[in-house]
């Protein structure tokens, strides 16, 4: 008990860095899930994780980014009160309860559309919570300074590299990751609370880091071994974690928390 109140409870709950046992539990909880959640949609006729997936899971991903810079926001007390008690550090708030929380309710949402045909409800519901949480994002943010060299190096290898959205979004969405990790621990003296990057950057620095993200998607979409769907999911995902995380990171980034 005092191993799992160490390692797990106490950072979901506090501001500590991931470490390689919570890293491994999400990543292993994430698998299973996913693994009964496609099997569960392919039951039902629901194709899993295709390209109509990923393009309505893109906002989800957004929202999700900005509802954690929010939080990060509150708990620094750039913004609070009215609608921001709801912004708080609580196990929905942070990993892993705000992916559950997310992602529970973009799947539910996607199965309800597939099911009842109500055609466009997963993609208005996504692109309406990003908006609403850019518009409460928008008070705190203090600097625009990274804007521009993160999206710069985020943008160049997308529209570069990629061949179609679904490429340029994995690219996109990994690059936006390793190019706010490199901006702000280079130049804004933030530091990185994952293990892996953590590891990678502070043996190499973290313009390697940013500069292996663009590698891992051109290695999935050179993949000659892999059949056309396994890259497709692969590359959603990519879009979609790097995504999150990457929106995060930059409202973090301009709100100076």
């Amino acid at each position: 008990m005092d191993f799992i109140q160490t390692y797990i409870i106490d950072p979901i709950y506090s501001e500590q860095p991931y470490n390689i046992f919570n890293t491994a539990l999400f990543a292993i909880i994430a698998l299973i899930l996913v693994y009964l959640i496609e099997r569960l949609y392919r039951r039902q006729g629901i194709e899993f994780m295709d390209r109509e997936m990923i393009l309505n899971a893109l906002p989800f991903a957004i929202f999700g980014g900005l509802k954690r810079a929010i939080v990060d926001a509150v708990s620094k007390g750039k913004l609070g009160g009215g609608i921001y008690e709801y912004y708080k550090h609580t196990f929905w708030n942070v990993t892993p309860g705000i992916y559950l929380e997310i992602a529970g309710l973009f799947l539910f949402l996607y199965y309800l559309e597939h099911r009842h045909n109500l055609k466009g409800l997963t993609l208005i519901i996504g692109i309406s919570l990003a908006f609403l949480h850019l518009m409460l994002a928008f008070p705190a943010i203090e600097r625009l300074d990274p804007l521009v060299p993160v999206l710069l190096l985020a943008f160049l290898p997308a529209i570069f590299l990629g061949k179609d959205w679904l490429e340029i979004a994995a690219i996109f969405g990994q690059a936006l990751d390793g190019a706010t990790t490199f901006i702000a621990t280079e130049f804004y003296g933030y530091g990185e609370k994952h293990v892996i990057a953590s590891l990678i950057g502070g043996t190499a620095g973290y313009f390697l880091f940013y500069l292996l993200k663009i590698a891992i998607v051109l290695v999935i979409m050179k993949w000659e071994g892999i059949k056309r769907k396994e890259r497709e999911i692969l590359l959603g995902f990519a879009a979609i974690l790097g995504l999150g995380i990457g929106i995060r990171n930059l409202f973090r980034l301009m709100m100076g928390v």
